[in-house]
């Protein structure tokens, strides 16, 4: 999956709110060679449709599609604009949203181009489903990658994609 990945800067100094972005998995939104400024936020400051940044292996800037509460904890569906798959992550992975991206020649972006507010009643409910199932994939089959998520991350996506 090809992900959109904040400079060294940001990690460096949890101060510094301005990030350099490389990669292309939110491209149109957000390109590569584009700066974004960051603001903290906590997990019940972000809502749809927001571009999160969020640590993995590395600090990833993509956004959020859905956020819910299962068994009392909340749960996040992140995706690329550009990625073909998005993932489950969890509050704690959350770092901040962006408030306001520059292009490559340090000029704002009109927030048109990159910000949305509403996802649909039928993207929803496709959340739902996959957030649910990755959910129990996790609780109950383990952490492993198994036949089941394989598959559900497969139809899921996909149907997601034709829709």
């Amino acid at each position: 999956m090809v992900e959109t990945a904040i400079s060294s800067d940001f990690i460096a100094n949890p101060d510094y709110t301005f990030a350099g972005v490389k990669g292309e998995s939110m491209s149109p939104a957000v390109k590569n060679g584009w700066s974004i400024d960051i603001a903290r936020a906590r997990p019940e400051d972000i809502k749809t449709g927001d571009i999160i940044i969020f640590r993995k292996k590395l600090l990833i800037c993509h956004r959020l599609l859905f956020k819910a509460r299962l068994f009392g904890r909340y749960y996040i569906i992140q995706k690329g604009d550009n990625a073909k798959t998005g993932s489950v992550i969890t509050p704690e992975d959350i770092i901040g949203k962006v408030s306001a991206v520059f292009d490559e020649n340090g000029r704002r972006v009109d927030e048109s181009i990159w910000r949305i507010t509403h996802i649909g009643t039928r993207n929803a409910f496709f959340y739902r489903v996959y957030l649910f199932a990755c959910v129990f994939k996790r609780f109950v089959l383990g952490p492993r990658l198994n036949r089941f998520t394989c598959l559900v991350d497969r139809f899921l996506w996909q149907a997601r994609r034709q829709a």
